[in-house]
């Protein structure tokens, strides 16, 4: 990376980083979709769901409805029916029969299939950052990491995830490959649901959450790789961390299974 000057520590807070975006904080049911009040309702309408889904606001085999997502929204229902459409083209929801919209659920082959799309995406856009990467764009990614590790006992997990996805796309954006970047995105709108499930598991059992630990770590390795340019180092970085992710999901998926066997005996 051109101009591999001393790192900075930056002190702002996680909502003064994240320029005040709202996330779901989880606390008494907030609304998980932000009304829109303005003209472009379609391309508003399908950033808003976007966000959502990438942000894990969703769950995996949630079902909505057309009109139950504009009454959230406050829209008519035709630009929440075309964005929808949209999103099913990318796989990010699935269509039904009774004319309800699903949060697709994964089998253990699709989630193999992901992972390993995003292995091979996400570790060449670091690999590429790596030798693109502007010093100012180093240290964008390394505030929000930084807000990201200080918020640790006082930001939501919400509020967190949305930090980890800035601090990631901040990275692949770095990578100047817009096709590159565009079918991350997709990948992502598919894995976002994911993210939260284990949290929501472990919240309610008063149980500690491993992920945002080794995302520390892992973090700390990717921003170190790529300011010494080393483009090997930053697609191992970030490949780890998608693996302890995926991890810490397949953990909390078996100790729910086994939580559910005990009840039914």
């Amino acid at each position: 990376m051109a101009g591999s000057a001393g790192k900075r520590h930056d002190s702002r807070g996680l909502s003064s980083i994240l320029g005040g975006a709202a996330v779901d904080s989880g606390a008494d049911e907030p609304p998980r979709l932000a009304r829109i009040t303005h003209a472009t309702l379609y391309e508003k309408v399908y950033d808003e769901l976007r966000n959502a889904l990438m942000s894990g606001r969703f769950l995996p085999g949630e079902t909505l409805t057309i009109r139950g997502v504009a009454e959230a929204l406050g829209t008519s229902v035709m630009p929440v029916r075309e964005a929808l459409r949209r999103l099913a083209a990318e796989r990010a929801v699935q269509f039904h029969a009774d004319r309800s919209i699903r949060i697709p659920l994964l089998d253990e082959q699709s989630f193999e299939e992901l992972l390993e799309m995003r292995y091979l995406l996400e570790g060449r856009a670091v690999a590429a950052a790596a030798r693109r990467m502007t010093r100012s764009e180093w240290e964008e990614a390394n505030a929000l990491n930084q807000a990201y590790v200080d918020a640790a006992g006082e930001a939501t997990p919400a509020e967190r995830l949305l930090a980890n996805r800035h601090f990631h796309f901040t990275i692949y954006q770095a990578a100047r490959a817009p096709l590159l970047l565009s079918l991350i995105e997709m990948m992502w709108l598919q894995s976002g649901p994911y993210l939260m499930a284990p949290m929501g598991w472990r919240a309610a059992r008063n149980q500690g959450n491993s992920y945002f630990a080794s995302g520390v770590t892992r973090h700390a390795e990717l921003l170190d790789a790529l300011d010494k340019g080393d483009a090997a180092a930053a697609a191992a970085a970030v490949q780890a961390d998608i693996r302890d992710a995926a991890q810490t999901y397949r953990a909390v998926l078996e100790a729910r299974e086994a939580e559910h066997g005990s009840e039914r005996s």
